[in-house]
């Protein structure tokens, strides 16, 4: 996050803490957010390659395609993320059925939201 000068640039979460990096595959805008393909740490627990959204200061994880600590969906090995005006696209692998097609619907960023009548 920065102003545009060295003093008022800085992180605004480290999704990997310490040395090691993190896996970022993907970073678009949505709304007023943005969603980020990445690895990272959520209360002390490794998660595997998930879907996160970034809305000011904070970040979170969203969609975790694969879940459980440290397993890696190995989102965007194949394609890239792909945003809809509802939804939010990419190819994960869900630990069963390999490289599947995901989706995530991104109405709480984009106030699209999607209504079913019945």
């Amino acid at each position: 996050m920065t102003d545009g000068t060295p003093q008022g640039s800085r992180v605004v979460h480290d999704l990997t803490p310490g040395l090691m990096s993190s896996d970022v595959r993907a970073v678009a805008a949505v709304g007023d957010g943005w969603l980020v393909v990445s690895d990272g740490w959520v209360n002390g627990s490794a998660r595997g390659v998930a879907l996160w959204v970034v809305e000011g200061d904070a970040m979170r994880p969203v969609y975790n395609p694969w879940p459980g600590s440290s397993n890696s969906s190995a989102a965007l090995t194949y394609g890239q993320l792909v945003i809809g005006p509802t939804q939010a696209w990419m190819i994960a692998h869900d630990g069963v059925h390999g490289h599947e097609w995901h989706r995530w619907s991104h109405g709480e960023l984009s106030d699209d939201w999607i209504v079913i009548h019945r």
